[in-house]
């Protein structure tokens, strides 16, 4: 069952509903805004990260920026405009756009497999590009994995991983063959047990 928990930090929201998510948050997050600017625009992008999740789960966990997948032709010829128009003094940081009207990572799938493969299994929510939730919750895993993870974060990981897997239809089966597309050197064990038992992986779930 989809969680539609109120506490700090966490608001209701009807499943899938990008416009929804844009209206709760939008005072929170300049890179949503943004985001909603891109569909509606009609430009070509896949949304990945916190509110990818949020998306797909129903909740609205307020996270520091958006992430959005996005070809290197499309960005050039449509994005950098919109960001020269909407946040004319932004900094460029590496894959970061960050001022005081925008904070958002463009991430290409030129440039790193993770991304070709969270566009391969994109699907649309309501006009939103975003993975599949198993797909979700193995770049959500490798992510959380990482070295430079901050505990906190990787707790954060966590519990986006539960709330995928509580999502009606998620195949945790599924979920671990394309783990071992994505990352075959990944610890495949210790994510299938995430996905069964999330709760020893964080006791305060």
């Amino acid at each position: 069952m989809v969680r539609h928990e109120v506490r700090e930090g966490k608001h209701t929201m009807k499943p899938n509903s990008i416009d929804l998510l844009i209206r709760v948050a939008q005072k929170y997050d300049n890179g949503l805004k943004f985001v909603q600017r891109l569909v509606s625009e009609g430009v070509d992008f896949v949304l990945v990260g916190g509110h990818a999740i949020n998306v797909a789960t129903g909740e609205v966990v307020l996270t520091d920026d958006a992430d959005i997948v996005i070809g290197i032709q499309e960005y050039e010829n449509k994005v950098k405009p919109l960001i020269a128009e909407i946040a004319p003094k932004a900094v460029n940081k590496g894959v970061k756009w960050l001022s005081e009207e925008l904070d958002i990572d463009i991430l290409h799938p030129e440039k790193d497999a993770k991304w070709v493969f969270a566009d391969k299994y994109a699907r649309d929510l309501n006009g939103t590009k975003v993975p599949c939730n198993e797909a979700l919750a193995c770049l959500k895993y490798l992510a959380s994995a990482s070295p430079q993870r901050r505990v906190p974060k990787r707790h954060k990981d966590v519990s986006a991983i539960a709330a995928l897997v509580e999502c009606p239809g998620f195949n945790v089966n599924k979920a671990v063959k394309l783990l071992k597309e994505l990352e075959p050197n990944a610890n495949i064990h210790r994510f299938k047990q995430l996905l069964l038992h999330p709760a020893k992986f964080l006791p305060d779930l």
